[in-house]
């Protein structure tokens, strides 16, 4: 993002981007984790494997709490309370995540899609 005009978002905004931006990586860990799952199973019968795998479901299962927090959160926090999104979005190299939590509108990668930086 251009630091040369500072652009302004409400909190509530900002946290309700970012939670729905949880929910979606969320629901892409759990399409993840169900394919590593049966990759895993057809290949191995390693319970040590096994369990490592799991873990894919212990991250999957925090973005998701923490997409629920971030909207709760969102509605919580008065609409006059707003953020300077230069300063918060310094740093952040997914260009097109930038642009969304900025609300700009830019659509997420398509499965099977990078984002190169």
């Amino acid at each position: 993002m251009s630091s040369a005009t500072a652009m302004y978002m409400p909190l509530s905004d900002l946290l309700s981007q970012i939670g729905s931006e949880f929910s979606i990586l969320a629901e892409e860990l759990e399409q993840l984790q169900d394919s590593i799952s049966d990759l895993l199973l057809a290949a191995t019968a390693d319970h040590a494997v096994l369990e490592q795998a799991q873990s894919l479901d212990r991250v999957q299962q925090h973005a998701a709490q923490l997409a629920k927090v971030m909207l709760r959160a969102a509605v919580q926090i008065p609409s006059d309370q707003e953020v300077k999104m230069n300063a918060v979005l310094d740093g952040v190299s997914l260009s097109a995540l930038a642009r969304r939590l900025s609300g700009l509108n830019c659509e997420r990668a398509v499965s099977g899609e990078i984002e190169l930086l």
